[in-house]
């Protein structure tokens, strides 16, 4: 095919520059305190700012536990502020985001974890009971394991 262009920089670009989390960085930069976020549910809003030093905190606390490049954080979670914790803070660290349904069976979700050995499962509390079928019959264990309690209701934890 024939450009009637140069396309090195169109390339160079968007094969190594342009990834979702720097133009989150770049919004962050420049709309820093405009809103970002709204969670009607639990009456939040976050700014650019507010949500980038929330996905930094979370971040840092994952590198405290030895989350690295490469590893996975596999989220099981509701739509929430806390998913986008979990979508962004593991590209920080260069670790590998794995949302899943949350309304898969204990299967399901025990074969997903088995298959991509995650080092990190964040789980919303509502599916305590799938999630801890699930970990009973993987043939993984997650080395960190995170309950989201977004419910307000206080939950035993196994």
């Amino acid at each position: 095919m024939q450009f009637t262009y140069d396309t090195d920089m169109f390339v160079k670009t968007f094969e190594s520059e342009f990834t979702w989390l720097n133009g989150f960085m770049r919004n962050v930069r420049r709309f820093g305190n405009r809103t970002a976020v709204i969670d009607p549910a639990r009456n939040i809003k976050w700014t650019y700012t507010e949500l980038n030093t929330a996905a930094n905190k979370f971040a840092n606390a994952m590198k405290a536990d030895g989350v690295k490049k490469g590893d996975v954080v596999f989220m099981q979670l509701f739509n929430s502020t806390q998913f986008l914790l979990g979508y962004i803070s593991p590209q920080k660290l260069g670790a590998i985001g794995n949302p899943v349904n949350f309304n898969l069976s204990p299967g399901e979700t025990a074969e997903i974890i088995g298959h991509n050995k995650p080092t990190v499962y964040v789980y919303d509390t509502e599916i305590l009971d799938t999630v801890v079928k699930a970990l009973e019959i993987t043939s993984h264990t997650p080395k960190v394991i995170i309950a989201v309690n977004n419910s307000g209701k206080e939950i035993e934890l196994p």
